[in-house]
């Protein structure tokens, strides 16, 4: 990504200039002629409640809002991009999130985040799910956007079968013929512990309301919910996408 225009108060313009001069300077030195020319970036500066009209959001602390070129979208292969993720640090194993219809940015840019937080190498975002880079999801986000990797599934869900092949066993969160996580944990403490190695689980999670799609789920491995209080009754069977993922990612990267 680089910068078009950068618009901020005096004050954070000072804060900001030593990191836009490394910036300039990383894009100077770059090979390619389309990147520098791209590097230069157009500041302005207003006051905090000018900047606030602007953009149309109460101002924060950070008093900056940026415009910035988006690469053309690629594409890439799940077989190519699967062996570029890495294990995070503290983490035991790969573990990739899922989204199946996830088209709501502030829960995108939640699970993101959460993502990050709790030791995802990845995600990988299929059909009818929105685009992690509009503005609502990369606040929500907090920026993780920018930080973990993710690519589009082209055919879905034929490559969840793939996804599978190329070692990752497949956990869809769904609330029929499901197994408690706690068994599902115990399970792969068992089996990691005969193979000597973590094995690299998927975690898949669907759209509020509709959840992971029945062709989805009908790929997984296994499929695991989480233990809920007694005190929740028919009409309420489920929580937030993002608060069900970051449950079992916490567990994963927190055995």
């Amino acid at each position: 990504y680089t910068f078009a225009a950068l618009l901020c108060t005096e004050n954070m313009l000072q804060t900001l200039s030593p990191e836009l001069a490394a910036y300039e300077a990383r894009m100077t030195q770059s090979s390619a002629a389309a990147a520098v020319a791209a590097s230069k970036c157009i500041v302005y500066t207003a006051n905090k409640s000018a900047v606030a009209t602007i953009i149309g959001f109460k101002m924060t602390a950070l008093s900056v809002v940026g415009l910035l070129h988006k690469p053309p979208a690629t594409s890439i292969a799940l077989s190519a991009f699967l062996p570029t993720l890495a294990i995070p640090g503290g983490g035991c194993r790969r573990v990739l999130l899922v989204l199946d219809k996830v088209n709501k940015p502030d829960n995108m840019g939640a699970l993101f985040r959460s993502a990050l937080a709790f030791g995802a190498s990845g995600v990988l975002l299929g059909p009818g799910c929105c685009d992690p880079l509009v503005r609502k999801c990369i606040r929500s986000s907090m920026g993780a956007v920018f930080k973990l990797p993710y690519a589009h599934v082209k055919s879905w869900p034929a490559e969840l079968n793939q996804l599978r092949a190329e070692g990752f066993r497949l956990w869809a969160l769904h609330l029929e013929g499901s197994v408690m996580l706690s068994a599902a944990l115990a399970d792969r403490r068992a089996t990691d512990g005969t193979a000597g190695e973590a094995q690299s689980i998927a975690v898949m999670v669907g759209a509020e309301y509709e959840g992971v799609g029945d062709e989805a789920a009908a790929c997984a491995d296994e499929r695991v919910r989480i233990r809920m209080s007694g005190a929740m009754d028919a009409t309420l069977d489920s929580v937030n996408v993002n608060v069900a993922a970051s449950v079992v990612l916490d567990r994963l990267f927190n055995p």
